[in-house]
């Protein structure tokens, strides 16, 4: 029972520190988009202009390149956090590494005249 509970409460705190922290990340990365930059320009227009060949009306084509462009960020600061979490996981398993040495071992041999 402790070990189904260990597990649940670790999902729910690897979880709700993705959400957050994610959101930390996007809020990071969206402030490097800046709409005057020239590289920003283009790969909106870029988009754009991909969404107009496959049919869509030019306005329509424009918020779909901000969609994309945001999807991509969200994608972006998902991996970031996600990143976080695993150098967080692996810090505590290394300083949980000596507590594993201390535990003692207990009798590895088995007794065969008590085994029927």
């Amino acid at each position: 029972m402790m070990r189904q509970l260990g597990g649940s409460f670790g999902i729910a705190l690897i979880t709700t520190f993705i959400a957050r922290d994610s959101q930390k990340h996007r809020v990071d990365l969206v402030a490097n988009l800046d709409p005057s930059k020239f590289e920003v320009q283009q790969r909106v227009q870029q988009l754009q202009m991909s969404f107009q060949a496959k049919g869509f009306a030019p306005n329509e084509a424009l918020a779909k390149a901000h969609q994309i462009l945001d999807m991509t960020v969200m994608k972006q600061a998902t991996v970031l956090s996600y990143m976080d979490v695993f150098l967080y996981l692996g810090v505590v398993f290394l300083i949980c590494v000596p507590f594993v040495l201390m535990i003692k071992q207990g009798k590895t041999q088995v007794d065969m005249s008590s085994v029927h």
